[in-house]
């Protein structure tokens, strides 16, 4: 898989994880759908992504992070929208979808600042606006419902490090990076 490259920004890539299908449906107690590709999008300024591609006995996730040089919230807007084009167009299975995390107006039982709330739908709508002009099919979820749908024991004030412990735990990972543990909750 090629990374995208950001212009203003930088990409880091975080890992790669092959598993059988069978092994990890055993982990999660779920059904995976074969034959297919899918983008996870963590949305923030530093972006969290994630593609899984399946195969009729293996997935694969491939995650890395995308940081904006924040200075211009415009140029941010423009970049990150074509990074999202361009992560999308890589995706060459036959079955494709994008999973976006939703934005959500709360953060530890406090609302969070109008200004970041805004900031975050705005950066959901452009991967929403890739999907529809690229014909690909897409979820929104909130970042909590896709913890939930996994049973991962969350830890008071820390849901980035209660994913990356729950990914260490159960299909041992080490994280260098928990902006992009989210993003491998969203298939």
């Amino acid at each position: 898989m090629n990374y995208p490259v950001v212009n203003g920004g930088m990409i880091k890539k975080d890992g790669t994880m092959k598993i059988k299908i069978l092994e990890l449906e055993n982990k999660l107690g779920k059904k995976i759908k074969r034959n297919t590709c899918s983008l996870g999008l963590d949305i923030a300024e530093r972006t969290g992504c994630c593609y899984i591609t399946t195969t009729k006995t293996h997935a694969t996730f491939d995650w890395w992070c995308l940081e904006f040089d924040k200075k211009e919230i415009d140029l941010v807007y423009k970049e990150m929208y074509d990074e999202f084009k361009k992560s999308v167009s890589k995706m060459n299975e036959k079955q494709n979808f994008v999973i976006i995390e939703d934005s959500f107006l709360m953060r530890f039982g406090k609302f969070v600042q109008a200004d970041v709330f805004k900031k975050l739908t705005r950066f959901g709508t452009l991967a929403l606006a890739v999907c529809l002009e690229t014909k690909t099919p897409y979820h929104f979820i909130l970042a909590k419902s896709a913890r939930a749908k996994l049973k991962i024991k969350m830890i008071t004030g820390q849901p980035k490090e209660s994913v990356a412990n729950y990914l260490k735990e159960t299909f041992n990972i080490e994280l260098n990076d928990t902006d992009a543990s989210d993003v491998k909750c969203f298939f």
